[in-house]
């Protein structure tokens, strides 16, 4: 059984998401702070990059607590760094050339 926390405030839940009729479900919320466990559950990928990005504390317990599987979002951040570091380098090399000119 995973570790299972609310993203929220770190308090550990039974379960994150629960079942309701005819194959519905929803979220569970935290029985401390009253709010969903983990709403990144809902998140597509692009926003929960951007939340790395903007470094939210809240995402963190997501990738590390409750999500199974990061091997997909690994190699979405590794494309994303490796592509801001190829801009800043030809940018950098761009403006040098201009300036050497």
């Amino acid at each position: 059984m995973s570790l299972n926390v609310c993203v929220e405030c770190g308090t550990r839940v039974r379960r994150l998401v629960r079942k309701l009729q005819f194959d519905n479900y929803c979220l569970e919320k935290c029985p401390e702070c009253k709010n969903d466990s983990d709403k990144y559950l809902e998140y597509e990928r692009n926003l929960k990059l951007l939340n790395i990005i903007l470094c939210f504390p809240q995402i963190y317990r997501h990738i590390f607590f409750n999500l199974d599987s990061i091997k997909k979002i690994k190699s979405a951040c590794m494309v994303f760094f490796t592509t801001v570091i190829l801009i800043l380098y030809w940018h950098e090399n761009r403006e040098r050339t201009l300036d050497a000119n």
